[in-house]
Order: structure tokens, then C-alpha cells, then sequence
């Protein structure tokens, strides 16, 4: 498996959404840090009285648009209509805009009258998607014009099970999209006026857009993330969930972030979202993610509108300056947005797999691919662990709360206390700092953000528990008492744990022939130097994982020290230890330690063209399973990968740049138990 690392995962989450962020269904974006709106007084409003307005930017260097139940733009025309046609034109800071009448234009209010959800300029064909096609709030269907909305063909077609599609945007006529095909996502419900729990994806050929049988749907993404697709509208999968929350949405690829950026409207459906109301701004890599949130809020200080989406025709060129279109106040309304970046950069290679849509419509996609329920770990468990926490706010106001006794002694516990003394603990208590980042649970689709620290801290495991054993009940078990063992609940929580290089000794480089160790080179030779065969040692401190994990996926990140294209294959293997120590100068000190019996090949690397970018292993999840599953692994002890091979590739070290210095990524699940119950 071959990929590149999409680089918001090398550094640490260092900058988060600001606390209105709490209610969204994603983590915060490692690469846009922030996004800060302009004065709600700079706002320009035009077409008062009208709604929708999905934007597409054409050959012409205009931007097209439709709008809804209203008169469009000034001079009005006279009747009111469901669907009409508008040209826009000028920078966001003077915006001039004219209505385009068509004899295709669409009468009738509300769920009535066909309206348009999507607008797409390609190859000088404007298509559009179509709305509420039955006339009766239901279905999708396309049209094409190819005299800039002036006249329209409507497809013989439409899509029965899909009720608000809409189309990713590019560059002008389509130029900058990321292959041959053109993208569409909906929420998948066939009412344009009811939210669903997800959002789907689909593709098509740009020549074979017309032709309904030429469409297929994200089905799911592997551990490379290599999407998989199917023509059978039946097996579609997920590419967002929000239960309850997926409405209608907008998305744009930006091309000086090198990320798409989808704005969804995330009311309940009980607000008028013309004046107030709340929305979400995700950012991915790939049109099939992974997404994390830029921008959340339940109440925008302006109302959202239902509509919203970033033309790129108007994104700086560095992506950090943006206007978003909406149609709040029943305008069409523009506002500048700021974004903050990542102060390692934003460059963003392909990125790591992180979830897999299913067809299950409740299914949060997770931060890895999950083509199976991962199985429960049983090994050398005599008693479950107690239940470890689904989320830990750290930048909350308040403590995170953990289950306190009552005065009184019960005989039917409801729940066991994190904080039981055990003999072997599993989970870390929520007292100690952990580097762990969670994502959002499957029945929980509004957690509170996860903020990992900067540095990775000194975390020491320890067996003695946090509050006095006189706090706790006394359970004084009958005769005819029995303990029911827990039982494991199938709701499971994908976290990400994630840790860098942190001193000298933790990289190394060894002579194969001569074994001298060298723990202070600036770069990582994999696994040639002057053509003489290494032995390179990598050790990652404070590696957070309870020995009860499930590793759903793992790698490790490196950056090009200096560019290479020999042929080369590498083999990577664990330090069998459950305490690696660190690197020394002493003979043979890599190559002379005990290696798991699992191993990994990296075979083919990929040629390394450019400095400081990024590129990431094949899955270790199974050398990491083998590490955690010892029987003195504890959470927070030190991991060693060892890399053997042929040909070479240079990585940045430790010494090399403190920054870019490798970083362990683990994908992993834990066991759910439900509480104990003592009759």
C-alpha cells in the first residue's frame, strides 16, 4: 500500500476551531485553523426577496447562478418564479448582476416549483441540477444549456432516490478538477425539504453526464484510500454523516489550499434560516474526505440562509481569503471570510485513509477504513476494563464528569466508576494528559472537540487510584446474587493517536556491514547510504495505547530530506519490547534487537520528488497489535520500528529538523462494555 501522508497529520492539532465548534459532527481541521468572518456591516446584498442561488464560474469568466421564489436581481422581472437565471459578474468587492431570461424558467412556490441545486460550468456547457423535479419536493434532475442559460434541455431522467444534488466546483469551465470526472453529492433522502442522516457521493465521466447509466456511487475507501465504486445505486455508502443534520450543501475545491471546502446548512429544520439559524464549513482533501471542520456555529450572527458555498473564481490565490455566496436574509449575500493556517503549512499531498462509508445510514465515517466490525481484543482478559470515556474536552469550561458514588450504598449499581482501583487498568484515567484525538462516536453526532497537545507529554502509567477507597459503595453481594458479565456494545469510537520523534536518540542510523550506530544524523538513509546497506531504528516515546486497543490502522509519517527516485523496498519490523529503550552509539545497537514476529513490506516506494514532502508507510496496524499486545504493555510505554532494505529514501531526522521529524499515527478502536449489574 502506497500513500502519500496528507501533511495536517505530521504535525501535532495545534490550532482548533474556535469553542462554537462543540456541537460539530468532526474534529477540527488540523490545516485551517482558523476562519474569521468580516464585519457583518460589509455584507453585500442583492436580489432581495430571492433564495438558493448555486454558483458556477464560466468560460466567459462570469459567474452563473439560479435563483428561487422571488424576481431576481434588479430590474426585477415581473413575475415571480421558482427558477430563474442570473449572471454575475465583477470582484466580490463590486459586484454587478443581471437576469438571464429563459423560456425554461420554472413557476410555482415552495416544494411546488422546480427549483436548481446545483450549477456546473463544463467544456462551456452550463448543467444544473434540478430540484423538487416531481414537483412536489422530491427527486433530482439534470438540464444543460449551452447558450449560457438562455435555453435549457431537461434530462428524459431523474434520480428517484436523491432530493438535493449538487455538484463539486473548480476552476473556471472546470479547470483544475482533480480527473476526468464530475462530482455530485446529496443528502441522501429523496425530499429536498427532509434531513437525512448522511450525505452520499457520486461520479460521472464529464462526456457521459447525460447518460444516468453512466453514474456510479462511493460504495467505500480502503486502507490506501482508493475509493470503491458501484453503478448500483443500492450499494452507496457514506460520505458524511450527521444523523438527523444532512440538508442541503454547497462544495468548491480550492486550489490554494489544495482542499475542498463544503458548507452545509445544519439547522433542525424548525428555524427560518433566512434570518438565524446555524451551518458548518468542513475542509478535505479528496472529494471522499477525510472531513474535519473548519467552521461551526448553531447561531450565525447573520441568518445563513439555506444555500452557502466559496466560488473559487473569488478565493485569493493562497486559498486564505475567501466570500462566501449565501442566501440569507432571502438575498444574495456575500461575505468575506479570513483563514488562519496550520503554522507548519498547509501543503496537502493525498491523504490517509480515515473512514468508510457504508451503506448503514446512521454510520459516522471513522478516521480509518472499517470494512468489518473489528473484533472485541480477548487476550489474557478476565474482566472487562472499565468503560473508557468517549470524548475529553479538554478546552471546556468544566471538568469532564466522571461518575461519583452516592452517599448511601446501592445493591443495583447503574455504572462502575472510572476511577475503581484495578490491578491491571486498561483505559487512561481522564486525570492524566493524553495525546489522543477522538472522533465523532456513532450515536453521538454532536461531540465536543478533542484538543491534542503540542508536544507529547510525559504520561507514566500507574496502578493506584485517583480518588480514596473509602469514597467508593460497598456492594454487599446475597447469596442469590449473580454478576452478569458485560456485554459488549457494537457502538465503537475511532480515535487517533498520534506521536513525534522527540530527542536525538529516538532516530537512528546503523551500518549494516560494520554495525556503527550514528544518532545524530540530520536524515533518516532508507535504507542505503554511499550505497552501503542500513539498519534505521525509530523510536516514538509516551505511545498512548491501552493494551484492550483494537488497531484499525497505523503508520508512520516521514518528510523528503532530499529527493530520490532509485528503486526501493523496504521491510519493517517492531521492537519486540514492551519498554524500548532508547538509541546509543554502542555496535550493532538497532540491528541486535529482538524484532516482532510480524513484519510489513514496503514495496515500490514511490519516488520522493520534492523537499519536505510528505509520505507516509503502508498499514503497521498488525506490528503495532503484536507491540500492545504484551503481556507487560502498558499505555503511554515507548515503541521502536526497525526498516531494513534496498535502494534508498531520505527522511528528515530529529536533528535534521525537530518539526519534521517522524510521527507515529495509530488509528484504533476500544471495547464497550455495558455497565456491570450486580443482582
Amino acid at each position: 500500500m502506497h500513500l502519500y501522508l496528507l501533511s495536517f497529520l505530521l504535525p501535532f492539532f495545534i490550532g482548533f476551531v474556535s469553542p462554537s465548534s462543540s456541537s460539530a459532527p468532526y474534529p477540527p481541521s488540523p490545516v485551517i485553523t482558523n476562519l474569521e468572518w468580516a464585519p457583518k456591516s460589509s455584507i453585500q446584498r442583492m436580489a432581495s426577496g430571492s433564495d438558493n442561488f448555486p454558483i458556477t464560474w464560466g468560460d466567459d469568466d462570469s459567474l452563473y447562478t439560479a435563483y428561487g421564489d422571488g424576481n431576481g436581481f434588479k430590474p426585477n422581472v415581473p413575475q415571480k418564479l421558482s427558477l430563474g437565471f442570473a449572471r454575475v459578474d465583477g470582484p466580490p468587492t463590486n459586484i454587478s448582476a443581471a437576469n438571464i431570461r429563459s423560456s425554461q424558467e420554472q413557476t410555482g412556490q415552495g416544494s411546488a416549483g422546480k427549483k436548481a441545486s446545483g450549477m456546473l460550468m463544463v467544456d462551456g456547457v452550463l448543467y444544473m441540477w434540478m430540484r423538487n423535479a416531481d414537483n412536489n419536493g422530491h427527486k433530482c434532475q439534470l438540464a444543460w444549456s449551452t447558450d449560457h442559460a438562455q435555453t435549457w434541455t431537461f434530462a428524459d431522467w431523474k434520480f428517484d432516490e436523491f432530493g438535493y444534488c449538487t455538484f463539486i466546483n473548480y476552476g473556471q469551465n472546470y479547470a483544475g478538477a482533480r480527473d476526468n470526472y464530475v462530482y455530485t453529492v446529496t443528502h441522501d433522502n429523496p425530499s429536498a425539504y427532509t434531513a437525512a442522516d448522511r450525505f452520499i457521493l457520486m461520479r460521472v465521466p464529464k462526456e457521459q453526464m447525460r447518460n444516468q447509466g453512466a453514474y456510479e456511487f462511493l460504495v467505500s475507501v480502503d486502507g490506501s484510500n482508493t475509493p470503491a465504486w458501484s453503478s448500483d445505486v443500492g450499494k452507496r455508502g457514506s460520505v458524511f454523516n450527521n444523523p438527523g443534520l444532512a440538508r442541503r450543501s454547497g462544495i468548491s475545491y480550492i486550489p490554494g489550499l489544495k482542499r475542498y471546502l463544503w458548507w452545509q446548512q445544519s439547522n433542525s429544520g424548525s428555524e427560518d434560516t433566512r434570518f438565524a439559524g446555524g451551518f458548518g464549513v468542513y475542509d478535505a482533501p479528496e472529494p471522499w474526505g477525510p472531513w474535519t471542520t473548519v467552521y461551526h456555529t448553531d447561531n450565525w450572527d447573520v441568518g445563513p440562509g439555506e444555500t452557502g458555498s466559496f466560488p473559487p473564481k473569488w478565493a485569493s490565490s493562497d486559498g486564505q481569503t475567501l466570500y462566501l455566496v449565501f442566501s440569507g436574509d432571502d438575498s444574495f449575500s456575500v461575505r468575506k471570510a479570513t483563514l488562519t493556517l496550520n503554522n507548519r503549512g498547509a501543503a496537502t499531498p493525498q491523504p490517509s485513509p480515515t473512514f468508510t462509508p457504508t451503506s448503514a445510514p446512521t454510520t459516522v465515517p471513522t478516521a480509518t477504513p472499517l470494512p468489518t466490525e473489528p473484533p472485541l481484543p480477548t487476550a489474557t482478559q478476565t474482566a472487562p476494563p472499565p468503560a473508557e470515556p468517549t470524548a475529553i474536552a479538554t478546552n471546556a469550561p468544566t471538568a469532564v464528569p466522571t461518575v461519583e458514588p452516592t452517599a448511601a450504598p446501592t445493591n443495583e449499581p447503574t455504572a462502575v466508576p472510572t476511577n475503581v482501583p484495578t490491578n491491571e487498568p486498561t483505559a487512561v484515567p481522564t486525570a492524566v494528559p493524553t495525546n489522543e484525538a477522538t472522533v465523532a462516536p456513532t450515536d453521538e453526532p454532536n461531540p465536543a472537540p478533542i484538543e491534542t497537545p503540542t508536544a507529547a507529554p510525559s504520561v507514566e502509567p500507574t496502578l493506584e487510584p485517583t480518588v480514596e477507597a473509602t469514597a467508593l459503595p460497598t456492594v454487599e453481594p446475597t447469596a442469590t446474587q449473580t454478576p452478569e458479565l458485560p456485554t459488549p456494545d457494537a457502538k465503537q469510537v475511532v480515535r487517533i493517536m498520534q506521536v513525534q520523534v522527540a530527542q536525538s536518540e529516538d532516530d537512528a542510523e546503523e551500518d549494516a556491514s560494520q554495525g556503527s550506530v550514528s544518532v545524530r544524523s540530520g536524515d533518516l538513509e532508507l535504507s542505503e547510504n554511499r550505497d552501503r546497506p542500513q539498519v534505521v531504528g525509530v523510536r516514538f516515546q509516551n505511545v498512548a495505547l491501552p493494551p484492550a486497543a483494537h488497531i484499525v490502522n497505523a503508520y508512520i509519517a516521514f518528510q523528503t530530506d532530499s529527493a530520490g527516485d532509485r528503486s526501493t523496498s523496504l521491510s519493517i519490523y517492531g521492537e519486540a519490547s514492551f519498554n524500548a529503550r532508547s538509541f546509543s552509539d554502542a555496535p550493532y545497537d538497532i540491528s541486535s534487537r529482538i524484532r516482532t514476529d510480524t513484519s510489513v513490506a514496503w514495496n515500490d516506494v514511490p519516488m520522493w520528488s520534492a523537499v519536505q514532502e510528505a509520505h507516509a508507510t503502508p498499514n503497521l496496524a498488525p506490528i503495532v497489535q503484536e507491540l500492545i499486545g504484551q503481556t507487560n504493555w502498558r499505555s503511554g510505554n515507548p515503541m521502536v520500528f526497525v526498516f531494513t532494505g534496498v535502494g534508498k529514501r531520505a527522511a528528515t531526522s530529529y536533528d535534521g529538523s525537530a518539526a519534521n521529524a517522524p510521527v507515529l499515527v495509530v488509528e484504533y478502536t476500544l471495547p464497550v462494555y455495558l455497565p456491570l449489574v450486580i443482582r
